[in-house]
């Protein structure tokens, strides 16, 4: 994983990023001139990446530090393992085996349990074996990682929103989340990309998934389970190691702006923006420094950024209906007080807001339903009932 973080060439190729010492060559190679060279069973046993045969697998396992190095390798291996004579076909290839007794061959294959990711479809068109695999879309973190970019290269902004977790039905979220990944240089420029490795976390609430952009660039893509399903959260300028540091920085930029030191605060966001491009921290921080200097649109700006990139998260909505009450300008506060309902559920102090709003707009009879409603799924809550009896 170390050999990741370095950006030397595979010394074979000069092509992809070198990630390991191949022992057969002596030199610093990439995973796919890796896989090329495993595949044919001739690696020493003593290096980590040489594939291993265990007698309940059809084929070798085999060290990999993504899903598409493991696809590679098991494309590579197959290109050799149609061909070679098998003890168990009586030294036929299984080549020979399909075109001579495919039900034989489809029974010794269906006899074992494949690998997640495992590419079954291949193997049996090389095979020509006619069978058609239902495999439906691929949901592991690196396949929609890499679903996500390809829409990026040919330049359909428009589809990122529903692979990503801010999947708001909200027009003006989703365009601004768009125009805020158009916006990103990196992404702007994107022609290729490799994946250099993937990973879960151990409470299977993130992933990761780094890449190579354009044969210079290291890259990283923070997912998350959403919907029963992996979606992007964030990009990342960097490897997976600006990942782990960045609650320091928001920790650094919190405490500047708790003191009240608002230089401080913006040097700190401007340093790390472009190692967090599409961070509803620092947009949230960069409203919250707005408000500090008395910059109301700018800090109405920073807190509508920071929803459209993270539509789950609270707080940007209320500041940003707080600063549009502030203003008199009901309407928008209960826009946005609205759309936060529809994630805080059943929260007493929002639909009393909303009932203000409605109030403050002149529209008395639907701030008495909404009160009424709030009091009856709370009949405790005393500022709806004080509400009500100020209403003519």
């Amino acid at each position: 994983m170390l050999g990741l973080l370095k950006k030397k060439r595979c010394q074979k190729c000069y092509n992809e990023r070198g990630s390991r010492t191949c022992p057969r060559t002596n030199r610093q190679i990439g995973w796919e001139c890796c896989n090329r060279f495993r595949a044919d069973e001739k690696c020493p046993q003593s290096c980590d990446y040489t594939p291993k045969k265990f007698a309940d697998t059809a084929f070798p396992a085999c060290k990999s530090d993504s899903l598409a190095e493991f696809r590679d390798y098991c494309k590579n291996y197959m290109g050799f393992w149609i061909n070679k004579p098998h003890g168990e076909f009586e030294d036929q290839s299984p080549l020979q085996v399909s075109q001579n007794d495919p039900q034989r061959l489809i029974k010794w294959l269906s006899s074992y349990t494949f690998p997640s990711g495992f590419p079954l479809g291949y193997l049996l068109d090389l095979l020509k074996l006619d069978i058609k695999l239902d495999e439906g879309g691929q949901n592991d973190p690196e396949s929609v990682a890499c679903n996500f970019l390809d829409k990026i290269i040919t330049l359909d902004w428009q589809d990122l929103s529903a692979l990503s977790v801010n999947n708001n039905a909200d027009p003006s979220l989703q365009d601004r989340y768009q125009q805020t990944l158009a916006s990103i240089k990196r992404l702007k420029e994107l022609t290729h990309y490799q994946v250099l490795a993937c990973g879960i976390s151990e409470d299977q609430n993130n992933a990761f998934v780094h890449f190579e952009l354009n044969y210079k660039y290291d890259w990283t893509l923070i997912l998350s389970p959403r919907d029963k399903a992996w979606r992007v959260r964030q990009n990342l300028n960097g490897n997976p190691q600006v990942f782990y540091n960045q609650n320091a920085i928001y920790s650094s930029i919190a405490d500047a702006l708790g003191k009240g030191d608002e230089a401080a605060a913006w040097t700190l966001i401007e340093e790390v923006k472009s190692t967090y491009p599409d961070s509803a921290d620092l947009m949230y921080y960069y409203g919250v420094h707005s408000q500090m200097v008395k910059n109301l649109d700018r800090a109405k700006v920073y807190f509508f950024n920071a929803i459209a990139l993270d539509c789950n998260w609270h707080t940007p909505y209320r500041l940003l209906a707080n600063i549009y009450m502030s203003e008199s300008n009901y309407p928008e506060a209960r826009y946005w007080l609205e759309l936060l309902s529809q994630i805080a559920l059943d929260e007493p102090e929002l639909i009393n807001n909303i009932g203000t709003c409605y109030a403050a707009e002149g529209n008395i009879t639907e701030a008495k339903k909404t009160w009424q409603a709030l009091l009856k799924s709370h009949p405790g809550y005393l500022l709806a009932k004080q509400n009500l009896d100020k209403l003519p």
